[in-house]
């Protein structure tokens, strides 16, 4: 699927989506998990949605829930609808998206949930720890006990800390993340299809 995709963004003239599959492919094997390339072949231009639509369905192995990843391992969102040779993947800037991130620097964590304005917002940080501008920002992929495990592998990138705010008697703060990739620009991503 691969070399005949960049073959064919060449013949095309869509260097960009080339560059993108090639980035994919560097990173396909630093993941732990089994994956399924897929091209975004429809966005939904909705003003209260960010979603995309991918070439790979059930047939492919999908199922609803799977994560979605693009170049760099950087998280993309998940798999919320199905069908058999196409999916729908709700993004992480879609308002109804939530994910528990973790600051690489102090280790915070905090709820990164999805904003049209395309800036991602990490809230409810613990307010006694220091957060910095340019901080990364991952998947926490933390347990609640043996019956809640979370729905995003630990360590995907999500993005960077680019502002944050503090009110003097909150006990917890706000910080702004700017996604890892242009979540308007996907061409190809991965679908983790064995995380449980």
């Amino acid at each position: 699927l691969f070399a005949a995709t960049i073959r064919e963004n060449i013949a095309y003239g869509r260097p960009d989506a080339t560059e993108e599959l090639t980035a994919l492919l560097a990173i396909r094997n630093t993941l732990d998990y089994s994956t399924v390339a897929a091209r975004v072949i429809a966005r939904e231009l909705a003003d209260v949605s960010r979603v995309v639509m991918i070439d790979a369905g059930s047939d492919d192995g999908l199922e609803v829930g799977d994560v979605v990843v693009g170049a760099g391992g950087a998280l993309v969102g998940r798999v919320t609808e199905l069908g058999a040779s196409a999916a729908r993947v709700t993004l992480i800037n879609d308002p109804a998206s939530t994910v528990i991130g973790e600051i690489v620097g102090s280790r915070a964590t905090g709820e990164v949930v999805g904003d049209l304005g395309g800036t991602l917002i990490m809230d409810k940080i613990d307010a006694t720890l220091q957060v910095a501008l340019g901080e990364e920002v991952v998947t926490a992929g933390l347990t609640l006990g043996e019956a809640v495990r979370s729905p995003y592998p630990k360590g995907l990138v999500i993005g960077r800390i680019i502002d944050v705010t503090r009110d003097p008697n909150a006990v917890v703060q706000t910080a702004f993340v700017a996604p890892a990739i242009d979540l308007n620009r996907l061409e190809a991503l991965l679908v983790i299809t064995d995380y449980e």
